[in-house]
């Protein structure tokens, strides 16, 4: 067994893991996925950035929706480490093309939709993710047709988190928990619940 980001994982998730990480490094420039700076640092600053949320996302869990998926940062690392029912969302056909070639690659159990977030109707979600999106407020009135009073927002964020917070409450009223990043001194795990609109 190896640990990531504190959860034990299996030998033959390590492997999975390896997997997507290989096969996003052969397929980067076809899909402009990340940039090339960010080759050598794909464990450390996006898989263990990523595995972070897993207690979050797995807790009580019905499933998640990540939003801007994009290179599967972090819906695809979140779903090999065993959290169930995510939804991957994206805008850009080609990275859904890459993000539905990956679940064949490592077997991970995940949906895809090609779809800006603003425009899912319908279903709601009992917990949200995203890394790198948006600011808070912008992410929330994205999703409000996507939410219910069960919600929970997780997100990864960086040193302006108080300001977008500020910024987020003059529209939405909302509880808050942040705890500290593990892979950055600066960053923040944020949880938004009892949102309301």
């Amino acid at each position: 067994m190896k640990s990531i980001a504190g959860e034990s994982v299996s030998r033959e998730t390590f492997l999975k893991l390896e997997t997507y990480l290989s096969f996003l490094e052969k397929e980067n420039k076809k899909y402009n996925l990340v940039g090339p700076g960010e080759i050598d640092r794909l464990w450390d600053r996006h898989v263990l950035d990523s595995a972070q949320l897993l207690p979050f996302v797995k807790q009580g869990s019905l499933g998640f929706l990540d939003v801007g998926s994009g290179a599967g940062f972090p819906g695809v690392v979140l779903s090999l480490l065993g959290a169930q029912g995510g939804c991957l969302v994206e805008a850009s056909r080609k990275k859904c093309s890459f993000l539905e070639n990956v679940s064949r690659e490592t077997g991970a159990e995940f949906s895809v939709l090609n779809v800006r977030v603003e425009e899912l109707r319908g279903r709601a979600f009992e917990k949200i993710v995203s890394r790198a999106l948006a600011p808070i407020g912008t992410s929330l009135g994205w999703t409000q047709k996507i939410c219910s009073p069960a919600t929970q927002w997780i997100f990864l964020k960086g040193k302006t988190v108080d300001v977008e917070i500020e910024e987020a409450r003059k529209s939405f009223s909302f509880d808050v928990e942040m705890y500290p990043s593990l892979t950055n001194p600066e960053g923040r795990i944020v949880r938004l619940q009892n949102i309301f609109f």
